[in-house]
């Protein structure tokens, strides 16, 4: 079984790249960013690099083509202004699906995703998910809690800006309570989703196995003797310590507790969670061996 992983750029892409690797020697990537490319080709993909958004790229035609499953991973809460392009690109890949047959799609959305939110990244995660129920594909939607890994994520990477700080800084409430799962965790979700012999066609959510507050996360990951100190949830703020501007959308989702709103994806397909510490330890690890 061939799939092709559309964005694999971030945490939870390389994290599948190497999960679908182990279970098949066909596995494509499709990759908007260069630099990552020969990673993902050192963990046993073949990687196209091109742009999403662009109806006359052939990187991502000649991906999907011949595959039997697409797991989609393109889009994010940054901007409010590329939502609707989210949401194109969900709707260009289901095109070329159904023509290339394509057996299965796995997307990977976030909890509350509402066509009814005002936020505008749940409302367009959403149209999305309703495109994909829509489309006559196999799907499993998988819905993810904060994300960390080695790539990274806008959540994870605000994070980790905050611990390196002198003195640490949490953006937002510092009581707010997390559970985030290891990248690792969510690609073992989506092997075990496309394993399945039988027709698929539901909606999962997953969470790491431990709560803790976003505050006591900051001060685990700092070297720092000092308490985190917490600044103002505003674009200004976040878009110091990214580096990037973010949306007023982007704001409420990285600041936000966003508890898993659907069956537990872990238990329906037989994944063991990594617990917190030790997913911070393989990410100390790789980063080690990066240097």
């Amino acid at each position: 079984m061939s799939v092709a992983v559309v964005g694999a750029s971030g945490a939870i892409g390389r994290a599948a790249v190497r999960a679908f690797a182990r279970a098949d020697p066909d596995v494509r990537a499709v990759v908007g960013r260069a630099e990552i490319a020969r990673e993902l080709r050192e963990a046993g993909a073949r990687v196209a690099i091109g742009d999403l958004d662009d109806d006359e790229d052939d990187a991502l035609p000649a991906s999907v083509f011949g595959a039997d499953s697409v797991c989609l991973l393109a889009g994010g809460p940054d901007d409010d202004a590329t939502q609707p392009t989210n949401v194109a690109t969900v709707g260009r890949v289901l095109g070329m699906a159904r023509r290339a047959g394509v057996r299965r799609v796995l997307f990977v959305s976030a909890p509350w995703a509402d066509a009814a939110s005002p936020n505008a990244h749940l409302r367009a995660e959403a149209a999305a998910e309703e495109a994909i129920r829509s489309s006559g594909l196999e799907f499993a939607i998988v819905r993810t809690s904060c994300v960390y890994g080695v790539g990274g994520g806008a959540w994870f990477e605000l994070v980790v800006a905050g611990a390196t700080r002198l003195p640490p800084v949490v953006v937002g409430d510092p009581t707010r309570i997390v559970a985030p799962v290891f990248a690792g965790d969510v690609a073992d979700v989506l092997l075990a989703a496309d394993d399945r012999a039988e027709p698929i066609g539901g909606t999962w959510a997953v969470q790491g196995p431990d709560r803790v507050t976003i505050g006591e996360l900051v001060a685990a990951l700092s070297d720092a003797d000092a308490e985190p100190q917490a600044v103002g949830a505003d674009p200004a703020q976040i878009e110091r310590l990214l580096g990037r501007p973010v949306s007023e959308a982007a704001v409420e989702v990285l600041t936000g507790s966003w508890p898993t709103d659907a069956p537990d994806a872990a238990i329906e397909f037989g994944v063991r969670l990594t617990r917190l510490a030790e997913g911070i330890r393989r990410i100390a690890a790789a980063a080690r061996l990066e240097r």
